[in-house]
């Protein structure tokens, strides 16, 4: 009942909470008495792209156990292209019904491509029962949360897990030059590393893969006002960022950054930076990220 209803199956004063509040805050929208199969039917026929009035004439049929006039009230709302995910995902419960797992099943493709995202919840919707039985069920679950939340699975997005952790930072040298939280978040979309460095200053930067320019991006923001923004790519086994940074003189530099995993699963950081155009560069920073024990 996932999708038709934020109450119980039992309670009807709920059944329409969810595409109501596609139009009206929710608190309004658990007010809202469903309307009666009759009215609902008076609706589309006085005005046939009413999407909602469809979606609603929908789900009173399927209350009323009528499946294929539930079927045919919701692909109406789909061919409307209202609340597609959710009347893709209620067609699949009245396929279910029907005892139809192909028709099912291909309601539920189309409900995850539209970006229906609430697939645990078809994993506990007792009108779906029927399909957990069914082999086609795990890999149809993967590929709703696949669509829904794409980053979680996609290689380019991981590539750089393996900085995400709670990290003491220190010089090559020894001596601790800070810490970092380094957190991964958005279901995989976005690494957000929290920096603090031992003589008090500190900073974040958002870090994800932009599709738009193919590459991974770093944003970077201090306490003292910097904002540096990098684009980089995974090369040789570490993740290789370039930037130019406006200098006090108002003049551009290059500057490059890599994070390197080492077999010991510390992460080594360096930036460098040229004043020369690229020539010739000089260290800016250089760190060994340890896991806190």
């Amino acid at each position: 009942m996932a999708a038709r209803t934020a109450g119980r199956r039992d309670n009807p004063g709920m059944r329409w909470t969810l595409v109501v509040a596609l139009l009206m805050p929710l608190a309004a929208a658990a007010q809202a008495p469903p309307p009666d199969e009759k009215t609902l039917e008076a609706e589309v026929k006085k005005d046939p792209k009413n999407g909602i009035a469809w979606m609603r004439l929908g789900m009173a049929r399927q209350a009323a156990k009528k499946w294929d006039g539930a079927a045919e009230a919701y692909q109406k709302a789909i061919d409307l292209k209202f609340g597609v995910p959710v009347a893709a995902y209620n067609l699949a419960t009245v396929h279910a019904a029907r005892g139809d797992r192909d028709q099912a099943f291909a309601a539920l493709e189309q409900a995850s491509q539209n970006g229906f995202a609430r697939f645990a919840d078809a994993e506990t919707d007792p009108d779906l029962a029927l399909l957990r039985a069914d082999g086609r069920w795990a890999p149809t679950v993967k590929r709703m949360a696949d669509a829904a939340f794409p980053c979680r699975a996609a290689a380019r997005h991981r590539e750089l897990d393996f900085w995400v952790g709670e990290w003491e930072v220190r010089a090559p040298q020894g001596y601790l030059v800070g810490t970092s939280s380094i957190q991964n978040l958005a279901e995989g979309c976005i690494i957000l590393e929290n920096w603090t460095g031992n003589l008090g200053h500190g900073g974040k930067s958002i870090n994800f893969y932009d599709g738009e320019k193919e590459a991974w991006r770093q944003v970077w923001v201090d306490d003292g006002g910097s904002v540096t923004d990098y684009l980089g790519h995974l090369r040789d086994g570490a993740m290789r960022f370039e930037a130019q940074v406006q200098g006090k003189d108002g003049k551009r530099a290059p500057r490059k950054m890599s994070f390197t995993p080492q077999p010991d699963g510390s992460v080594r950081q360096t930036i460098e930076k040229s004043d020369d155009g690229g020539k010739t560069w000089s260290p800016v920073f250089d760190g060994i990220y340890r896991k806190k024990k």
